[in-house]
């Protein structure tokens, strides 16, 4: 079990990561593409950021065999977390 504190740490320390984060946490399902539209942000660096969140167990993709139009959802962990920045 991860420290939930450390999660969000991890999450408030990178702004591309944090956007990224938030963008998801408004929506229930979410595709790189709408990331993309709504954040402005590179398509690379949204991929990166989705990386480094499927790794911490923030968010996990519900299509991971599909090549292109994946979606991805937040964990348990990541509703803990965007709980705790909503208190912040």
């Amino acid at each position: 079990m991860v420290n939930v504190d450390y999660l969000l740490g991890f999450i408030l320390r990178g702004r591309t990561r944090k956007k990224v984060f938030l963008e998801i946490s408004q929506h229930v399902r979410v595709t790189p593409a709408v990331l993309y539209i709504k954040t402005n942000i590179d398509r690379s660096h949204i991929r990166r950021s989705l990386l480094e969140l499927l790794k911490t167990d923030l968010v996990r993709c519900t299509t991971p065999k599909a090549q292109t139009g994946k979606v991805y959802v937040l964990t348990d962990n990541g509703r803990k977390v965007k709980k705790l920045l909503e208190q912040m």
